[in-house]
């Protein structure tokens, strides 16, 4: 189980490494979390009532994504395909936002700095500033 951050670090890397070093994942599954909101934008949580169980969508399906919207089952868009769990619904769109050509996320900011047209804000930041700051146990 990790958090969305790790996928362009170590989930990708080692994936990458093992597939050309062995022809295979190194991992069998992986599980990550995030802060997932609701169609009214509140963050889920079991406490609210307003969680989808992460390891029963996993359980059934492959998700690659930059970001998810859940939708109440009444407003899910017409190309939306019934899962077999109650009340979901899956659909697949690409991104409509440009692609960051430094961490690759598609973001709405990407081409909102002048002096660097192709990255996010979050990597503009990284850029001019002290760069990232990551706090390990």
């Amino acid at each position: 189980l990790e958090g969305s951050d790790q996928h362009r670090g170590w989930l990708q890397s080692s994936l990458i490494t093992a597939v050309a070093m062995h022809g295979r994942a190194p991992y069998k599954s992986v599980l990550t979390h995030g802060f997932t909101v609701d169609a009214q934008g509140m963050t889920m949580s079991k406490a609210r009532g307003n969680v989808v169980v992460p390891q029963e969508v996993m359980n059934r399906f492959l998700l690659i994504k930059s970001a998810a919207r859940l939708h109440p089952i009444a407003e899910a868009p017409e190309h939306a395909i019934l899962a077999d769990l109650p009340g979901v619904k899956i659909a697949v769109a690409p991104c409509g936002d440009p692609k960051c050509v430094r961490c690759w996320h598609h973001r709405a900011d990407v081409g909102g700095h002048p002096e660097h047209p192709g990255l996010c804000g979050r990597c503009v930041e990284n850029v001019l500033g002290p760069g990232e700051i990551r706090c390990y146990a």
